[in-house]
């Protein structure tokens, strides 16, 4: 299933934030598509119902959320309605890895407005997509320096110091974001998971705990957070996180599953007292 390419709101890799049940993700995304489509094609009142229509399935679906705030700028006539054209189609040119003629959408765009920080974000995700981190911070500091309290600039320029292994720079940017964004909950997963790199399993686990609170459905918070929990020595509690993650997956997760699946066996196994000799021989344990 493809993924709507850039999202100004979340990590420009996956079509909404935090996936629910399969089958609300797999509406969701299809209304997403359709709201793009409609988009490309100027038919900004058909994608605003579409946008609408994926966020009651999906509230923290990012290419909605960013679809409707574009929608609210042309109405508002914050931007042309020219501009939300070309980053539609920039949308969808990234939903096929299309990087290049992406960027050349996004600079039609900022020609038209050029200090619409949403572009700029834009811009910065496709240099992230092309692995141009250094690049791609350098856009999130400019879109910064046109508005100081834009969240999803943080949080996104705080994803390209993760990438680059520059985690107390990410660190940074998460607080950032989440002092103006205190309910971003993409914010909180990603800071964890910063957390988990430097070894602060306990402050990794605060916040998918938090995560979740804002998100019960975020099925990747669930999975990070029982492996932390198993690398706390919290055997019952991991397979708990586990099982949830397992009941909140979306069905591309087939290997995440297929690992929890095996972690929950193992962990129940141990609980009851089956050598851990035994789930190695059964493949249920990594000898590595």
């Amino acid at each position: 299933m493809k993924t709507v390419g850039i999202v100004a709101m979340g990590l420009a890799m996956t079509l909404c934030l935090a996936l629910g049940a399969s089958w609300a993700g797999t509406l969701a995304e299809e209304s997403c598509y359709q709201g793009v489509a409609q988009g490309v094609q100027g038919n900004l009142a058909a994608a605003r119902e579409a946008f609408k229509e994926a966020l009651s399935l999906d509230p923290f679906c990012g290419p909605a959320i960013f679809g409707l705030e574009t929608l609210n700028d042309v109405r508002n006539k914050t931007i042309k309605t020219e501009t939300a054209i070309h980053l539609f189609k920039a949308m969808a040119l990234g939903n096929d890895a299309r990087w290049e003629e992406n960027l050349a959408q996004i600079d039609q765009a900022l020609k038209l407005d050029p200090h619409y920080v949403p572009a700029f974000i834009h811009r910065g995700n496709a240099h992230q997509e092309l692995g141009e981190y250094e690049w791609a911070i350098s856009v999130y500091s400019q879109a910064l320096q046109v508005n100081p309290r834009s969240a999803a600039a943080y949080f996104n320029r705080g994803v390209a110091y993760g990438r680059m292994g520059e985690w107390d720079r990410a660190l940074n940017d998460y607080d950032q974001a989440l002092k103006l964004k205190p309910r971003f909950v993409q914010a909180y997963y990603v800071r964890g998971n910063a957390h988990r790199k430097k070894g602060a399993l306990d402050l990794a686990l605060a916040d998918y705990r938090r995560a979740l609170e804002i998100n019960p459905r975020f099925a990747e918070a669930y999975f990070n957070q029982a492996v932390v929990l198993e690398q706390t020595g919290r055997g019952g509690e991991a397979a708990a996180a586990f099982r949830s993650f397992i009941a909140h997956a979306h069905l591309e997760f087939k290997n995440k599953i297929q690992y929890a699946q095996q972690r929950i066996a193992a962990l129940d196994g141990m609980h009851q007292g089956t050598p851990p000799q035994a789930l190695r021989r059964d493949g249920l344990i990594s000898g590595k």
